[in-house]
């Protein structure tokens, strides 16, 4: 059966939880983990720092959507260089990206309340879903709130 699949009230509340979590983030999982097509709402505030990760095991494609305010998402090389930088904004008509497979990459919110409607191929295992960075900061260290930091001024720097 066809439905919305979500609303402004679904909205408002990842967006609270968001504000109200440590990590300043939060998913809303449309899906089971065993089905083929993984969709999700993730409400990310300015200051989350979501490590730099890549899908694998096997390699997975990742689709981003700003459904609320305005999502980067920065696609590094493999010691940890920026090589891009895509601006989703949810008031324009071209805002969805496409992450390759296997592509090292992360999101930073340009916004308060920014919400990305997030579609990955699946199965979800929690083991393999993100392999995460060799260069990349632990969350809650010093050197990951460095690493946002100066992420920050390199988007600035490109939009």
């Amino acid at each position: 059966m066809v439905h919305m699949l979500y609303d402004e009230e679904v909205l408002a509340v990842v967006k609270k939880m968001a504000r109200e979590s440590r990590r300043r983030r939060y998913a809303y999982s449309f899906s089971e983990p065993t089905d083929r097509v993984q969709v999700m709402l993730n409400a990310v505030e300015p200051d989350s720092y979501v490590r730099p990760h890549k899908h694998e095991c096997p390699d997975k494609l990742e689709i981003v959507q700003a459904v609320c305010g305005r999502i980067a998402v920065v696609c590094y090389d493999d010691v940890g260089g920026v090589l891009k930088v895509v601006v989703s904004d949810c008031s324009l008509p071209d805002n969805v990206v496409s992450i390759p497979a296997g592509t090292w990459h992360s999101m930073v919110s340009l916004e308060i309340g920014s919400v990305m409607l997030e579609i990955i191929e699946g199965p979800y295992d929690a083991i393999t879903h993100k392999k995460f960075a060799e260069w990349s900061f632990d969350e809650y260290t010093d050197g990951a709130r460095g690493f946002l930091e100066d992420l920050r001024c390199k988007i600035e720097d490109v939009g």
